[in-house]
């Protein structure tokens, strides 16, 4: 019954999506728009199709990584593009790229379709064993003794303060401001002058500030300091001026509660949510040029239409980076080769070495074709481009369906491993986490930040596995 209510609301969505974009479709546009919004169009209700025949089936639900990857993916590479064909929205850093833009979604969707069979592929080998409709019960996942709780609170509460510290002394270090302007957001304390920080790989302690931050919550027995603890945890992630830390802290805490509870969110509580993200979002968005440059926040500042662009750039504009994909496509082979691994692979292997040991290590070399279909402003500006544009830089069309299918998998498995098949907590804060980062995957392609990010992600949670294989837990 609950199947057949599920393929009775995707033909209504199918339907209402078809109908809403031929109503909205401009028929006073050029004719080459007009043929990239049919590609557009088509592109995005070929991946609705698959993904709906797959929720379908029962396998999936919102919790699913294959769900936020589809929301993300096809907002990026589909409506985006569809909404920016409509204000007319053409160029980006002065240069219009909508004449790659037919080329391109046919490769996104050679990315998304690539995706889809990978994860797909775990359900097809473990039909017979698959557990994806099971429910889990409190009973089901392992609640440690007391003694060994204990171990955990101390252990969650000294990685806490050192990644707190960690970040603080990188905030400070690198932007010259004080504690006090730092933990108030710049509306009091001293504030200094950028200055260039050597303490870069310090500042991956951030990543694993959340983690911490969640096994404290899990563990802690003072309701107080849990809370405490999570909004220092929130403020210093606010503090340095990244938007997807506040995404992944909201979709990390929100389905580790929804999956460890059993329960699935309520639409009113989902909406409220996502109001209530969207609050630090605006706010960082107005505010975080004027905090890093010492001028601090002034909330008299905020006006309806300060409001109203700030909330057009923390989405779209954060989406518009699929331009930047267009871009790297356009000059890459034909202007720049392609780099075969030297960013995803190698430079991945040694983004960690600090340059006081390796002086003369390499930069990042994926930035040409940024400079050569973009100029300088783009590089200098850090506009980034998505993973998919990283794929493709890497080795082409190839890179897209080999990298796609990786990433594909790698989520599959997790889900697998760590939500289906969790054992103990800490496996579902595992997932969870990931769960949290796979935006961050999506919009960011840059691998050897993002696999770092991961890494210390995932650390604490490996420390507390290791220290319960070896009987210290």
């Amino acid at each position: 019954m609950v199947l057949d209510k599920r393929k009775f609301m995707n033909s209504i969505v199918m339907i209402t999506i078809i109908t809403m974009l031929l109503i909205i479709m401009d028929g006073n546009i050029e004719i080459m728009y007009r043929k990239t919004y049919i590609v557009l169009s088509g592109c995005t209700i070929a991946c609705l199709i698959f993904y709906l025949k797959y929720y379908s089936e029962g396998t999936i639900d919102l919790f699913s990584p294959i769900t936020l990857f589809t929301m993300i993916y096809v907002f990026m590479f589909y409506v985006t593009p569809i909404y920016d064909l409509l204000i007319r929205e053409y160029t980006w850093f002065n240069v219009n790229l909508f004449d790659q833009s037919i080329r391109c979604s046919f490769y996104a969707l050679i990315g998304y379709v690539c995706f889809f069979i990978a994860y797909k592929y775990r359900f097809i080998i473990n039909r017979g064993e698959m557990l994806c409709n099971k429910d889990y019960t409190k009973s089901e996942i392992i609640c440690f003794e007391k003694g060994n709780s204990d171990k955990i609170v101390l252990f969650a509460v000294v990685g806490y303060f050192v990644c707190l510290l960690a970040n603080i002394y990188y905030l400070v270090s690198s932007g010259g401001n004080s504690i006090l302007y730092i933990l108030t957001l710049g509306m009091m304390g001293n504030s200094g002058n950028d200055t260039v920080s050597n303490v870069g790989v310090i500042s991956m302690l951030s990543y694993s500030l959340p983690s911490f931050t969640l096994l404290y919550v899990e563990y802690g027995k003072n309701r107080f300091l849990k809370i405490l603890a999570f909004i220092l945890m929130f403020e210093l992630q606010v503090a340095r001026g990244f938007r997807f830390f506040i995404l992944q802290i909201v979709f990390m805490f929100g389905s580790y509660y929804f999956i460890k509870e059993n329960k699935k969110p309520k639409f009113s509580q989902i909406i409220i949510v996502l109001i209530a993200t969207c609050i630090p979002l605006i706010l960082m968005t107005v505010f975080r040029v004027s905090i890093r440059s010492g001028e601090g926040m002034d909330l008299a500042a905020l006006s309806s239409d300060v409001l109203s662009d700030a909330l057009d750039a923390a989405f779209w504009e954060n989406l518009r980076i699929y331009k930047n994909f267009y871009a790297i496509v356009k000059v890459v082979p034909s202007q720049t080769p392609y780099l075969y691994g030297a960013q995803t692979i190698i430079y991945t292997a040694i983004m960690m070495i600090p340059r006081a040991i390796w002086p003369s290590k390499p930069g990042n070399p994926g930035t040409i074709a940024q400079e050569i279909a973009l100029g300088k402003s783009a590089v200098l500006g850090g506009s980034a481009y998505p993973a998919l544009g990283e794929y493709y830089y890497d080795i082409g069309l190839l890179g897209i369906v080999i990298w796609m299918s990786i990433f594909g998998l790698f989520l599959s498995k997790i889900e697998d491993r760590y939500r289906y098949k969790a054992i103990t907590k800490e496996d579902l804060m595992v997932f969870c986490t990931i769960l949290g980062n796979v935006l961050q995957f999506i919009i960011r392609g840059y691998m050897p930040s993002n696999f770092w990010m991961l890494i210390f992600c995932i650390l604490p949670y490996w420390i507390v596995g290791k220290c319960r294989i070896g009987g210290k837990l």
